[in-house]
């Protein structure tokens, strides 16, 4: 009913409209779809209100919902897309590396090593100030990784793996175990 009133209002309404009625409408609309569970619309009008007010104080706010509903459909190109928005947009916010960080797992999860891989090494760069210790040592490991990955694409078993060892879910990261003669001279010592 609110969702129904609210597209009425846009829609219908004659005369002038003052620009705070539609801004309030398009953000009711938004949160009324989200709970409503019509989530593909509460996307639509959490980037229609982020497009026409880039510089509100909300307007990450509701990239960010946007793209965590196309990340929770399975729009990882979409998700991609609107995650690389809020980074070039909302750089300084606290959350952007958390943001920096998924962009990156979205590259793996779509098996685009090279993409992944330069994104990761630029991490390092990048968000070496605001990043965990141990997300720079993660990302350093990842960018070797895709382009191993991007290396042995399409031979054998190791090709079909596809990704990254250390998020693959729910498995643990296997490293080789020393030669036994690496062993041997380990005890010499």
């Amino acid at each position: 009913m609110v969702v129904a009133a609210g597209e009425q209002l846009l829609r219908d309404y004659p005369g002038p409209r003052t620009p705070e009625i539609v801004k309030l409408t398009v953000q009711a609309l938004a949160s009324a779809c989200e709970r409503a569970g019509r989530t593909a619309d509460a996307i639509r009008w959490y980037e229609q209100a982020q497009a026409r007010w880039p510089a509100d104080e909300k307007a990450a706010d509701w990239l960010y919902n946007a793209a965590v509903w196309r990340e929770g459909l399975g729009d990882d190109p979409g998700a991609l897309q609107a995650w690389q928005k809020y980074l070039q947009r909302y750089r300084g916010r606290p959350d952007a590396v958390r943001i920096a960080w998924n962009v990156g797992l979205i590259l793996e999860r779509q098996k685009d090593f090279r993409r992944a891989a330069a994104h990761w090494s630029g991490f390092q760069r990048e968000w070496v100030r605001t990043a965990k210790q141990g997300q720079i040592l993660l990302a350093a490991v990842q960018a070797g990784a895709g382009l191993a990955g991007d290396e042995v694409k399409g031979r054998g078993r190791r090709a079909r793996r596809g990704g990254s060892r250390l998020h693959a879910a729910g498995r643990r990261a296997r490293w080789p175990r020393p030669r036994s003669s690496m062993r041997w001279r380990m005890r010499a010592s």
